[in-house]
C-alpha cells in the first residue's frame, strides 16, 4: 500500500471502529467519549460501517457492538481511541495484529501531562507506531473533521 492511499483511507474511511464506546452518558466529557463520536458520526450522514467496541456490549444505539478489533469482520480504514491511557498500547498492539494502520488517539493523559508516566506510556505508544508503520493522529487529539463523507468528529460547528 502506498502512503497516498493509506492517508485516503483515514480522510475516506469507508470502515471504522471506535474502542470504547460506553453504553451511557455516565461519564461524559468534552466530546472525548466513544459514545460521542459514535453519536456524531451517525448522525452527521457517515457514509460507511461503523463498529463501536465494546467488551460488555452487544449493541449500542442501535449498532451492534463488538468485544475488540480482533472481532470485527471486515478491514478498518481509520480506529478511533477513547479508552483509558494504560489501555491504549494493547490497542495499537490489536491494530498491528488486524493491519489496521491509521489511527486516531484521543486518549489524554500521556506526556501532556508533564508526569513521568504519561511520557513513558507516549514513548512506548510511539514506538509500537513507529515500528509497525501506523499513521496515528493524537494522543489527545479531537480528530479531523471530514464533510464528504460525513465525518464529523466534535459538535462544534456545522458539517459543511
Amino acid at each position: 500500500m502506498t502512503l497516498h492511499s493509506d492517508l485516503d483511507k483515514a480522510f475516506n474511511p469507508q470502515t471504522v471502529a471506535i474502542v470504547g464506546v460506553s453504553g451511557s452518558n455516565d461519564k461524559l466529557h468534552f466530546d472525548y467519549t466513544g459514545l460521542k463520536f459514535l453519536r456524531n458520526l451517525s448522525s452527521h450522514g457517515f457514509k460507511g460501517h461503523i463498529y463501536p467496541i465494546n467488551p460488555k456490549a452487544s449493541e449500542i444505539e442501535g449498532i451492534k457492538a463488538y468485544p475488540s478489533l480482533l472481532s470485527v469482520p471486515e478491514p478498518l480504514d481509520l480506529v478511533i481511541v477513547t479508552v483509558k491511557a494504560a489501555a491504549v498500547p494493547q490497542v495499537l498492539q490489536d491494530c498491528v495484529a488486524i493491519k489496521a494502520i491509521n489511527v486516531h488517539i484521543c486518549t489524554s493523559g500521556f506526556g501532556e501531562t508533564g508526569e513521568a508516566e504519561g511520557k513513558m506510556l507516549e514513548a512506548r505508544l510511539r514506538a509500537i507506531a513507529h515500528e509497525a508503520g501506523l499513521r496515528v493522529c493524537g494522543p489527545n487529539s479531537i480528530g479531523y473533521h471530514v464533510p464528504s463523507v460525513g465525518m464529523k468528529m466534535y459538535e462544534m460547528g456545522p458539517l459543511l
